[in-house]
């Protein structure tokens, strides 16, 4: 029935990043006349920081299992702002590092969002939940003309669940 429905909302920062490690070579570390290297290649290990400001809104059914377990699956959609990719790169000879924000991503992108929680009330109105989710960007994260990026996440939490409208016997 329409009562064991519910619409869900919140706000979330999320962070990811990724390490590379990279064997260079500079312009310098040619001989002009041979064109040969006159160095080994220098290692470099380059850092990709993703930070994102999310928007999730999900509609769930409530299946009542007992009087005091309950299974939510949730299907919706997570609109993100997507900061600026922040790229350090590290020279591992000199110990040098450089810093630069690479603007590639769109600022905005739209994800669908798949779950299922179980909860188990404690009380009429005070809960604990956990669950799963996945998550698939359904927009370009690429700013880049003919170029495509999309992501996926699988992910866990566990938390607190509130209920405003049940009565209590």
């Amino acid at each position: 029935t329409f009562s064991k429905l519910r619409i869900s909302a919140g706000l979330g920062l999320s962070g990811t990043s990724y390490t590379k490690n990279y064997q260079v070579l500079f312009e310098s570390d040619f001989d002009p006349v041979t064109g040969q290297p006159k160095t080994e290649p220098t290692d470099i290990t380059r850092y990709s920081i993703y930070r994102h400001l999310m928007l999730p809104v999900t509609i769930g059914c409530m299946l009542p299992v007992t009087r005091k377990i309950v299974i939510v699956p949730e299907f919706g959609l997570l609109t993100a702002y997507n900061f600026p990719v922040i790229i350090k790169n590290k020279n591992q000879k000199t110990k040098e590092t450089t810093s630069y924000k690479n603007a590639a991503e769109t600022a905005f992108s739209l994800s669908g969002i798949v779950a299922l929680n179980v909860e188990y009330y404690l009380t009429n109105q005070v809960g604990l939940t956990g669950g799963v989710a996945y998550t698939q960007s359904l927009t370009n994260l690429l700013a880049i003309p003919n170029s495509r990026k999309t992501e996926y996440t699988y992910g866990a939490g566990i938390g607190v669940v509130f209920r405003f409208n049940k009565k209590t016997n």
